[in-house]
């Protein structure tokens, strides 16, 4: 393992108003590719005010020097809120930033926020895996994860053929494009996988762990023939698995990724051809519909449970 330009960092403190009039003089990228689209909740966001008004417990947010400016690496969401609050865009227990007293407006404008600056522009795939192990202490979904890939050109076509998705399917709830956790790229990146591996006739086990999704999606190229094939049938039969599942049956919990991956999952690794599965859906609608009503979490384990719970279904009950 060499350590040649091992990046290192710099902590610089830095108050809100500063911080917030270098942003609105556009020294600061806060929109980087690999953190777009990440939107927490009104609470989230009113819990972190309530942060710096009461413990002062704001963590360091990281960044480096790209295209003349600072841009996050980590931390967007936090300086996002912040600037919001000062901007009057939502309320802190009832109150605007404008509304505060002059007390509190101190206060909040003079409140330090630590930067780590790195020593270096890095490169996209630094800031992937910095990006990645900065949330192992966090609640971060794989989804976002995925989406900080430095793998671009996958990524594009995949949000591409997701918009493609929500003109085809008719409901609306599905796959949706701002879908703040980014399950729909985390439904892709597995369903894509599992049809790598039946196509490239591996053994397709369930049981693979996340960090085998992490490295597929960073390492599948579309620029190779053969995966570009793969994944062109990827898309055609995706498209069909969507509409018997999505457009035809009013089946609860079907947007889930815990519906709708072990069911693509089934499909694949018992052969059924889509004509035949429409059939057998509509025949066993109710039943399908109990066994997807069964309260799981949104986990790699609920979707393998889900996954025996069919496959029980279908011994009982054989697809012809």
């Amino acid at each position: 393992m060499s350590l040649t330009n091992f990046p290192t960092w710099n902590t610089e403190t830095v108050t809100i108003n500063s911080l917030y009039n270098d942003v609105e003089a556009n020294y600061y990228n806060l929109d980087p590719e690999h953190q777009r689209n990440v939107i927490h909740s009104p609470e989230w966001q009113e819990n972190l005010i309530e942060t710096i008004f009461t413990t002062g417990l704001i963590p360091t947010t990281y960044w480096h020097k790209n295209n003349n400016k600072r841009e996050s690496l980590d931390g967007k969401q936090r300086i996002s809120t912040i600037l919001k609050f000062k901007k009057n865009e939502f309320s802190y227990k009832g109150k605007k930033y404008d509304e505060l007293s002059d007390e509190l407006k101190e206060h909040f404008n003079t409140f330090p926020l630590a930067l780590g600056i790195c020593n270096r522009t890095l490169s996209k795939e630094e800031v992937h895996n910095i990006f990645e192990k900065l949330q192992v202490v966090k609640k971060t979904s794989l989804g976002e994860v995925l989406n900080s890939t430095y793998n671009e050109n996958l990524k594009k076509n995949v949000l591409e053929y997701l918009d493609e998705l929500s003109i085809i399917n008719k409901n609306k709830n599905f796959l949706k494009k701002k879908n703040k956790r980014f399950e729909q790229q985390e439904i892709i990146a597995w369903t894509l996988y599992f049809t790598y591996k039946t196509y490239k006739k591996y053994n397709t086990d369930y049981a693979l762990e996340q960090i085998d999704i992490k490295e597929f999606w960073n390492e599948f190229d579309l620029n190779n023939e053969e995966n570009n094939n793969i994944y062109e049938e990827y898309k055609l039969l995706f498209n069909k698995f969507v509409r018997i599942f999505v457009n035809n049956n009013n089946i609860p919990y079907i947007s889930n990724k815990t519906s709708l991956i072990p069911l693509f999952y089934i499909v694949l690794n018992h052969n059924y051809s889509t004509d035949i599965l429409e059939d057998y859906v509509s025949t066993h609608i109710d039943d399908i519909k109990n066994i997807l009503k069964k309260k799981v979490n949104a986990s790699h384990t609920a979707c393998k449970e889900r996954i025996n719970d069919i496959i029980k279904f279908i011994n009982e009950n054989p697809i012809e």
